[in-house]
């Protein structure tokens, strides 16, 4: 794509006629927006490079600024906008990453030596605050209980290693991905790569019942 054809994307995710933005400085940040695209597609995925293209064409939709015009206040009218849309906080940070991203691009590039040494609007904005595991569903200790009991019903070895897996689970609050990784040599009772506030007696209690019972 040509230089005009890479500031014209800019124009259309301005949702501007062509004649309103133009010019070489235009140029350089549409080229440097197709690079980073295209950096995010093959260094990540296409998934990836989607949800960055939603993210800055919804922005620019809404403020209709060139993007060195931007300030701490466009990008914060923009997250009262999705909040009123309804979108979660997780989600709303996602889509000020996907912004302040290509910021840092233009600032590592050297594509505008006009604006302020990091200049990134994006990442001075409030951001909501993101409850962690907002979404989640705990089980009650009853049915913690009743989980455990089912599974202990059956003392094969692929149900004792049933058990260990959800005891520790339950017990640490660890990802499952977590306790897949784990080594043997780790499930023992004082050893330093078990090092989470309650997780060694969950480690030593799980590796006790895979062994012994």
């Amino acid at each position: 794509m040509d230089e005009s054809g890479r500031a014209l994307e800019l124009v259309k995710l301005l949702n501007m006629e062509e004649g309103e933005v133009n010019g070489e400085r235009m140029e350089r940040w549409g080229q440097a927006f197709e690079d980073w695209m295209e950096e995010r597609r093959t260094r990540f995925s296409q998934k990836v490079a989607k949800r960055s293209h939603l993210a800055w064409r919804e922005f620019l939709a809404s403020t209709r600024k060139a993007l060195w015009e931007v300030g701490v206040e466009d990008v914060e009218g923009h997250i009262a906008e999705l909040e009123k849309r309804g979108l979660r906080p997780g989600t709303i940070v996602d889509r000020l990453a996907g912004l302040s991203k290509f910021y840092e691009h233009c600032e590592k590039k050297g594509i505008d030596p006009l604006c302020e040494a990091g200049f990134n609007p994006a990442r001075r904005a409030r951001h909501p605050r993101v409850v962690k595991y907002e979404r989640a569903n705990y089980l009650s200790r009853a049915e913690e209980a009743a989980l455990l009991e089912a599974i202990q019903r059956d003392p094969s070895p692929m149900g004792k290693r049933d058990y260990a897996l959800i005891l520790m689970l339950l017990r640490t609050g660890w990802r499952a991905g977590s306790v897949r990784n784990l080594k043997s040599r780790e499930l023992g009772r004082g050893e330093e790569g078990i090092g989470e506030q309650g997780s060694q007696g969950a480690a030593a209690e799980s590796a006790a019942w895979v062994q012994g019972s």
